[in-house]
Order: C-alpha cells, then structure tokens, then sequence
C-alpha cells in the first residue's frame, strides 16, 4: 500500500501555502471565518453567513492589483494563519496579522501600490 506518500504530499502542500491565484481567495474566506466567529462576541459587526461577508471584504481586493507584484507563498500562509489564531479583542494581536500579511506581495518592481491589508 502506498498511502503514505500521499498523505505526505497532501500535508506539504497545505503547509506550503496557497497558490497565488488562490491566495486573495483565501484570504477573504480566512477574514470572514474570523469576523463571524467573533461577531457573536460584538455586535457592530453583522453579516448573515461567510457569503455575505465575503461579498463585502471582496469588493476592497481587486485580483489585478498584484499582477506585476512578487509574490511569497510562505508569507501567505503565515497571514492566513495569523488571522486564524487571532482573538476577537483586534487590539494589538489585530496589528501582527497585518503585519504577518505584508509579506505577501512585493510590488517595488512595479507601479502597483502592493498588499495593503490596513482595512483589517
């Protein structure tokens, strides 16, 4: 049986990141798990369910901001995962995830303005 290697493979790719045209994806899928988990515990921040949110969050990304940008497939998963392990009190944890977030893209090369996720 070679099951093996492929649950190898399966764990090092989910460690590696998601794919640049994957990682916008994720990464609003990953604020809104975060924002509706923690809505219950404040109530200025109301969506109905993670389609709603993410139709929100989605209009502030544009996917061709980062065409020419470099992109960091570590760096994005150390942002996703720094959104996932924050606590619902934003205060200074919410600053580490932007800064673990601003990795992500390098956009010195071009005229894109690159990541900026201050919105979060």
């Amino acid at each position: 049986m070679r099951r093996i290697p492929a649950v190898s493979a399966l764990v090092f790719l989910a460690a590696c990141g998601p794919s640049r045209d994957n990682f916008i994806d994720a990464y609003i899928e990953t604020v809104c798990e975060k924002v509706l988990e923690c809505q219950e515990e404040d109530d200025s921040i109301q969506f109905d369910d993670q389609a709603e949110c993410e139709g929100f969050f989605g209009v502030f990304i544009d996917d061709d901001a980062f065409e020419d940008c470099d992109y960091d497939k570590g760096a994005a998963r150390d942002c996703l995962d720094a959104i996932e392990e924050l606590d619902c009190d934003f205060d200074e944890e919410g600053l580490e995830a932007v800064d673990a977030c601003e990795d992500v893209w390098d956009c010195t090369d071009s005229d894109d303005t690159g990541w900026d996720s201050g919105w979060w």
